[in-house]
């Protein structure tokens, strides 16, 4: 048990048996026996005394949750902010990403352009091959004459 259980438990007992100490008294003043009038009343500043000591462990008991509700809260602060931290790291990622998938692209027509200017190239050389072929054909034929 904790402490605060354990005041708990000893200011309730303390209560009821003060408080059973208080009704005996006044229905002994109200049959007509005499207790004494400040015997009533240090009965009653008993009585109060003993619910001030629980009160005062029922708010014990709730600064406890209170503190300990609160270092839960700060956990969780701090996880919220690793958390918006990733968030925002992703979104830096996703930049980068979108920022590299528009260099491929640029980088693709860059490569079908090059694609195209290798086929022109290997055109204009097979037709250059073609007539250098041709020509030697006719300074042959024309030598062998």
């Amino acid at each position: 048990m904790k402490i605060n259980e354990i005041v708990y438990v000893i200011s309730r007992l303390l209560f009821l048996i003060v408080a059973v100490a208080l009704i005996y008294m006044v229905i002994l003043k109200l049959l007509g026996h005499s207790p004494f009038i400040e015997t009533v009343i240090v009965s009653s500043f008993g009585g109060m005394f003993i619910f001030f000591i629980k009160a005062a462990s029922y708010l014990s008991k709730m600064h406890r949750d209170i503190f300990h509700l609160q270092r839960q809260f700060t956990s969780f602060a701090h996880d919220f902010k690793d958390l918006r931290k990733e968030f925002y790291d992703l979104k830096g990622l996703r930049k980068e990403f979108y920022d590299f998938k528009e260099e491929m692209r640029d980088f693709k027509q860059e490569m079908q352009i090059f694609k195209q200017e290798m086929r022109d190239f290997t055109k204009e050389t097979e037709q250059n091959f073609r007539e250098i072929k041709q020509m030697l054909t006719s300074q042959s034929s024309r030598k062998s004459f």
